[in-house]
């Protein structure tokens, strides 16, 4: 519900890390983190050769491989890295299965398929900004409805837009002209919201994130 713009904004959800909540077996957990990573696991497919229907099996063995594992899952590296890892075996599976099929006229050898899946399966993006990071933006739209319009906007426009915090303030009308320092005022304004938008991120994502390691 909406409430006055000088109030904090409160998350309606906890701030345990979604990994916590999802090795408790919280099934909104699991199935926020299912909306946030499955078009992940699937463009990390697709982008290794799979066609689509082909993708999507894979994608649905790679969740049911993590729910199976995410129990017993201790941080060693990225999370990312992790569900590459686990993509990467998926994917090797799915060609297993395909080498023990009759052989299609005209199909790819099962050692060229392997050969072709790297080691290391390279990420959808490899950009650390906001905007050119897929994952981020839907996890910012997962968030976006817990605050209001007001603070979303300057958090928007400081951190993807890179506007300057005096700039945003004035533009929201968090600056009052005949108030010297209002300026300053409605700038720290903008910081808070930066802040609180970027914290409710690391409470909630920032393990599958990696924002915990920034």
């Amino acid at each position: 519900m909406a409430h006055d713009a000088n109030q904090s904004d409160s998350p309606t959800i906890t701030s345990t890390s979604l990994i916590l909540r999802i090795q408790a077996k919280d099934q909104v957990a699991w199935d926020r983190f299912a909306k946030l990573y499955t078009p992940y696991v699937y463009g990390l497919c697709r982008a290794n050769g799979l066609q689509d229907s082909d993708a999507e099996d894979v994608c649905q063995n790679v969740l049911r491989s993590i729910i199976s594992g995410i129990g017993t899952y201790q941080r060693t590296g990225s999370f990312r890295g992790w569900i590459s890892q686990v993509t990467r075996n998926r994917i090797i599976d799915h060609h297993r299965r395909q080498q023990r099929q009759p052989a299609a006229e005209g199909g790819t050898d099962f050692q060229i398929q392997i050969s072709a899946v790297p080691d290391v399966l390279m990420p959808l993006s490899s950009q650390s900004a906001v905007e050119g990071d897929p994952l981020m933006i839907r996890a910012l739209n997962m968030i976006r409805d817990e605050f209001e319009p007001s603070t979303w906007t300057a958090f928007w426009r400081m951190v993807v837009e890179g506007h300057g915090a005096a700039e945003i303030a004035a533009d929201l009308g968090w600056i009052d002209s005949d108030d010297a320092s209002s300026h300053a005022k409605g700038a720290k304004r903008v910081r808070q919201a930066k802040f609180r938008v970027i914290k409710r991120m690391k409470d909630e994502f920032g393990e599958i994130l990696d924002l915990d390691h920034e």
